[in-house]
């Protein structure tokens, strides 16, 4: 749009000004090439205060927690970002914000669906970690009794950020609260008052197109490993059994077009890929037309 190629002008020409004195030539190269005019006569950017925008700062660094948590808990359940998973539930992010950034923190998490609620208990319950260390001294003999009973899940959250136990109330300090996912086949991951729960649970469908996305890596590797560059259209040599050829089949409109394949060749020419795992067996080669 107008205003994000606005925007995106605006903060080059501010980092080429403030980049001058340390990157000289590259500053100057994109300063002039930008407005025509040399960056070194120019005046040392001041900050302007009317371009802060609060709530706004506020709601992009929600979007960006929530992305980065999609990408933990994937990491911590090895699952790659190429692999599409179904869905994730959000709580403590306010309805309107996903609304508007949902395209995006789906594209950044690959997901298909975003669920958002209102309150984390609906998927997931929270659990007490004590810090037994700084509680020790102040429960005393009480502190097998208190730990007991979290153990056991009679505990209440209260509006303060304090926990109610038995006949105890704990500070927020002396615990650390996260949520643990309600449905098996489902992993969260929490900060205050945020809480995702990604799926986990991989349909065959979408097996088969996370499947598609790395044939279309493998294709791009193989780009530089024969120094073709990305605009450069190829033919393509390939061999798939098992989720690998349904993959193909499905995806193949999609694969040529990224890859800018011209033609299918039903020979092999080095260098090849080989892969033989759970999806089957893939054979893959390239060559520039």
């Amino acid at each position: 749009s107008r205003e994000a190629f606005d925007t995106l002008y605006t903060v080059i020409l501010g980092l080429a000004q403030i980049a001058a004195p340390f990157f000289p030539f590259l500053a100057e190269h994109i300063y002039k090439h930008l407005t025509g005019r040399s960056v070194h006569l120019e005046d040392w950017p001041e900050p302007r205060p009317q371009r802060k925008d609060p709530s706004l700062h506020k709601e992009i660094e929600s979007v960006r927690w929530v992305i980065e948590a999609v990408r933990k808990v994937r990491e911590k359940n090895s699952i790659q970002l190429r692999q599409p998973l179904s869905f994730a539930k959000i709580a403590g992010v306010e309805s309107e914000v996903l609304r508007k950034h949902g395209d995006l923190i789906k594209n950044q998490g690959n997901l298909k669906e975003l669920i958002f609620s209102e309150k984390p208990e609906e998927f997931a319950q929270p659990v007490l970690m004590l810090n037994s260390k700084s509680l020790g001294p102040i429960l005393k003999g009480e502190l097998k009794t208190v730990q007991s009973l979290v153990r056991e899940g009679e505990f209440e959250l209260l509006d303060s950020g304090e926990a109610r136990i038995g006949e105890h109330t704990l500070a927020k300090d002396h615990f650390n609260l996260v949520w643990s996912a309600l449905d098996e086949h489902e992993s969260s991951i929490s900060e205050n008052s945020l809480v995702v729960s990604l799926s986990l649970n991989i349909t065959e469908e979408l097996l088969i197109e996370g499947a598609s996305r790395d044939i279309n890596r493998i294709i791009q590797d193989l780009r530089k490993k024969l120094n073709l560059p990305y605009e450069q259209k190829i033919v393509l040599a390939i061999d798939a059994e098992g989720t690998w050829k349904a993959a193909f089949d499905q995806f193949k409109d999609w694969l040529l077009s990224e890859g800018l394949i011209t033609k299918i060749s039903p020979s092999h020419f080095e260098p090849i890929e080989e892969i033989e795992n759970e999806k089957g067996v893939l054979r893959v080669s390239i060559s520039s037309v």
